[in-house]
């Protein structure tokens, strides 16, 4: 998962703690390693499996959010120093990020193909590549996870060319827009095109609430700092019904509409009061527990897990590397070689580019 609870330093290239977060990104790959592992040897299956699902829904929702939360944060931190965005720098920094933990796990994987060790169908490594994994829906498990990196890609490719084009009030209302569009489009596919349902949820189209949730998370904090109600309310012990109603909407709505419409709401606006709370509020025991070392270690570890608990925890193979708990082991230790072998690098390579970058400009000169 690309974002580990860090906002950038524009123009130092330091990241930037983001309090609460790198445990709420820890939170959000242990639901989806749960929703994984239920089902594999070791593991059983039971009739309560399907009841498992979205907890993967809710992990994956939380990482849409934040990345949102965290892009927009950027960016008004950029322009707000520098009067522009830069969508060069954005993107250069984006790739450091993410590109080279992907390749090396795309890498590995179809080589393993080549060596007859698993099969992929015919275009995955071609969607893996582009980012346009979540419009196959004829993949194969190893690869097919890369649905929700394609959909924060794509988000990258629209939402900063939005921010450096539109005013504050333009960027909310196109992630209003953005809110509005999705269950319309969730709606529209399957009322009209049910031959695609499959992708419902995948499609940029019918997924991009929760990103827009947190682009607007974002651009409101400023005024939600204003209102009284909310804090006080955000600061209560009565705010634990905002994750009670996230988790209990997934298990009660069962009708199409509503889990095409005001399910998916509630889980975002929950997920976006959580972060603020967490990010407003550093003294209050929740955060101070999601700020706990082993859970931040995790959080920074999510992207590389995301990436390498595919191989491992499958509920589709029967060997012993896939049986619970070896499974998660395994793919604990190739994140851990991923994260300090590939990403950490790439990092150092991004905040050196970006230290030389902003020291090569004359102080009162702007960097665009």
């Amino acid at each position: 998962m690309p974002h580990a609870g860090r906002a950038q330093n524009v123009a130092s290239g330091r990241p930037q703690r983001i309090p609460g977060l790198d445990g709420l990104r820890a939170l959000s790959i242990v639901l989806v390693l749960m929703a994984h592992a239920t089902g594999t040897v070791g593991l059983l299956e039971t009739a309560a499996f399907p009841a498992w699902l979205p907890v993967g829904e809710l992990g994956v929702g939380i990482f849409f959010v934040i990345s949102g939360y965290l892009i927009t944060t950027l960016l008004m931190a950029e322009r707000a120093k520098t009067g522009t965005i830069s969508l060069k720098d954005f993107y250069i920094r984006r790739a450091y990020r993410i590109v080279p933990a992907a390749h090396v796990y795309i890498t590995v994987i179809v080589l393993l193909s080549m060596a007859g060790v698993l099969t992929l169908h015919r275009f995955d490594s071609l969607h893996a590549i582009s980012y346009t994994t979540n419009y196959a829906q004829d993949r194969s498990w190893w690869l097919g996870h890369l649905w929700s990196l394609s959909v924060e890609e794509q988000f990258y490719l629209l939402w900063p060319a939005l921010m450096l084009l539109l005013s504050t009030r333009g960027a909310v209302l196109a992630a209003v827009a953005g809110v509005a569009l999705a269950p319309l489009s969730r709606l529209a596919i399957y009322k009209l095109a049910p031959s695609h349902s499959a992708g419902v949820g995948e499609y940029f189209p019918t997924i991009c609430d929760g990103l827009a949730i947190g682009c607007l998370l974002a651009l409101a904090q400023p005024w939600l700092a204003r209102r009284e109600r909310y804090l006080r309310f955000a600061a209560s012990p009565l705010f634990w019904l905002v994750p009670v109603a996230a988790v209990a909407s997934l298990y009660v709505s069962q009708r199409l509409f509503l889990r095409a419409t005001v399910t998916p709401l509630i889980v975002n606006v929950s997920i976006a009061l959580v972060i603020d709370r967490c990010v407003r509020f550093r003294h209050l025991l929740a955060t101070r527990i999601l700020e706990r070392r082993p859970l931040v270690w995790l959080g920074t570890m999510s992207y590389s897990l995301y990436l390498w608990q595919q191989v491992f925890v499958n509920r589709h193979a029967d060997s012993w590397i896939h049986s619970f708990p070896v499974s998660i082991v395994l793919a604990l230790l190739a994140a851990t070689a991923s994260h300090y072998l590939v990403e950490k690098p790439f990092l150092r390579l991004r905040q050196r580019r970006s230290a030389l970058r902003a020291a090569s400009y004359p102080a009162g000169i702007r960097i665009r």
